[in-house]
Order: structure tokens, then C-alpha cells, then sequence
């Protein structure tokens, strides 16, 4: 967890074929809905080469990830993701070290 309480999280996901459009859709819908119910914000990348997606989410606190991950609208996102994505690797809790 970092200093300001906030805690990182990152997962990488590729979509199906022809699915990358729905995809970024989702994700934006589902960035807006973190945002609106104060769990956290999301920043969206894509790696040129694989064309996998990289979600960078910032979690408000670590109380606003347990709520979130409780809350049930959370899970019909992951569930419409699950219909045009999968997911390469999910990470939790990013460690951010000074350098």
C-alpha cells in the first residue's frame, strides 16, 4: 500500500477476435462506474506488439477494494469481460519502489 493509502492493481487481458472495440467499451464503463461510486480509477494501455490490454486500477483504500469486490454490479462487468476477454494475469497489489 503506498503512503496516500491508495493501493495499485494491475491486470492484463486480451480480447477475443474482432472484440477489441467491445472490449475498451467495457472497460470504459466499468473505469466510469469505479469512479462514480468513489472505489478507485483506472488508467487503459495496450502493448503495440501482443495487443494485450493493460488495466492500471488505483483502488481509493484497501477498504474501497474489499467494497468494490463485494458489490454485485462489480461482478456483472467482470462477467460481460468474461464474455470477450480473457484475462493473461491479474495483480493485486503493485509495491511501488523508489528508484
Amino acid at each position: 500500500m503506498s503512503s496516500s493509502g491508495k493501493v495499485s492493481a494491475m491486470a492484463i487481458t486480451k480480447p477475443n477476435n474482432g472484440k477489441d472495440d467491445e472490449l475498451i467499451q467495457v472497460l470504459r464503463e466499468l473505469s466510469d462506474f469505479l469512479r462514480q461510486k468513489g472505489y478507485g480509477t483506472d488508467r487503459l494501455y495496450r502493448d503495440a506488439k501482443t495487443h494485450h490490454y493493460i488495466n492500471v486500477r488505483e483502488w481509493d483504500s484497501e477498504q474501497q477494494a474489499m467494497t468494490a469486490h463485494q458489490d454485485p454490479e462489480l461482478h456483472r462487468f467482470w462477467a460481460r469481460l468474461g464474455k470477450i476477454s480473457k484475462t493473461v494475469k491479474i495483480y493485486e497489489r503493485l509495491e511501488q519502489i523508489s528508484i
